[in-house]
């Protein structure tokens, strides 16, 4: 299956191109100075409109980070403001980019933008380093480790890290991962889970949401729509904030005098070679169930179920319901718009630079874990008017 792509909006293409250029200027890439590409190089690197540049370029001349001398072009300014520390982003399977978010996750562009912006006016900048998307889950182990490698040597103060979906392998090199950083005097902020199984916990400090109340409020509206046979889709190997969605799910079931029903879980592997292939695990699923609604364990997914759906002239929502969890902001455009519960992120990117800049300043203060209500949002997928 073809990565995802999500154009983003002219407003948050400037932004990311500024803090992009921003993250360059503090990184050691340039010199003080130095004179840096021209906006006709800049606007293809980024893929963004000259004017998009320009507009960038202006505001890091009016901070005092860049200044232009007629003629000769623009250079890192002699006056560039002194950092305290500098702070690096590890999130696998997400790459940082000004016009698109790649992969599965586009939420986490949101929040990296959202840390970014919390940087801004402090003694810390954030280094937004580039993790390309890879299919191949050992391909993707590799390029963390590098980065890290990378990070480490850059001698930054505190890394955010979003680990991988757990696995004996994966758990092995999250470990591998936050124990080099530790080794190394730098401190982690988790990101959407923990490295370890619950209920053992971690020395990092965490942000997260509710995702077992996450689970519980989504089949809980399902139910008050009329839904009364409802099956999760899920990944043949979830992460743990899946695994907790599901528990809310079972719990509402219950406690609505459902009997829960594990038959009514199914796996779906989204990495799928061909659409022939998916089509045919998705119909297995359609004809071994008669449910009228469907929970996937996150919005990419409910969209490749929904686009099979199509496929199979099953009209969403008037014979299948299907909703989804994180709110990624392609959702809304689907040609159905889906329902989904939102993660709340720039909240998260708040509370993630908060909890390093204190952890920072006080080392010594207990393990932090804050955890955030995500936001239900209703659309027609759910067949609610």
């Amino acid at each position: 299956m073809n990565t995802k792509i999500l154009a983003i909006n002219n407003r948050d293409k400037y932004r990311q191109v500024y803090e992009l250029l921003y993250s360059e200027l503090f990184s050691n890439k340039y010199s003080i100075g130095q004179k840096i590409p021209n906006a006709v190089d800049l606007a293809k690197k980024y893929g963004v409109s000259r004017p998009t540049i320009a507009r960038a370029q202006e505001q890091l001349e009016r901070e005092g980070i860049l200044v232009r001398k007629q003629g000769a072009g623009t250079f890192v300014s002699k006056n560039i403001p002194v950092v305290n520390g500098r702070l690096g982003v590890l999130f696998p399977g997400f790459k940082v980019e000004p016009l698109e978010f790649k992969g599965f996750t586009p939420l986490f562009g949101q929040v990296i933008s959202n840390i970014a912006n919390s940087s801004h006016g402090t003694e810390y900048v954030l280094l937004m380093n580039e993790l390309p998307f890879g299919f191949d889950e050992n391909e993707s182990i590799e390029q963390a480790v590098d980065v890290s490698l990378k990070l480490i040597k850059m001698q930054i103060r505190g890394v955010f890290f979003v680990p991988f979906s757990f696995s004996l392998q994966n758990n092995t090199v999250n470990c591998q991962i936050v124990n080099r950083f530790r080794d190394a005097g730098i401190h982690v902020v988790l990101i959407d889970r923990d490295i370890c199984e619950y209920p053992d916990r971690s020395f990092c400090d965490l942000v997260e949401i509710d995702n077992c109340r996450a689970g519980y409020k989504l089949t809980e509206h399902l139910m008050n729509v009329g839904c009364r046979k409802i099956d999760f889709i899920t990944d043949p190997n979830p992460a743990s904030t899946v695994e907790k969605r599901v528990k809310g799910y079972l719990d509402a079931l219950e406690k609505n005098g459902i009997a829960p029903d594990l038959s009514r879980i199914h796996n779906f592997p989204l990495t799928q070679p061909d659409p022939e292939q998916e089509y045919n695990l998705i119909k297995k699923i359609i004809d071994g169930t008669d449910a009228d609604a469907f929970i996937c364990a996150t919005d990419c997914l409910a969209s490749v179920f929904m686009r099979n759906l199509k496929k199979m002239e099953i009209r969403i929502p008037e014979q299948k319901k299907v909703v989804g969890f994180d709110g990624d902001p392609f959702a809304e455009y689907l040609p159905v718009p889906l329902t989904t519960v939102r993660q709340p992120t720039e909240a998260i990117g708040k509370e993630a630079f908060r909890l390093m800049k204190s952890r920072i300043e006080n080392p010594q203060m207990p393990i932090q874990t804050v955890t955030l209500e995500a936001e239900l949002i209703v659309r027609r997928s759910c067949g609610a008017k």
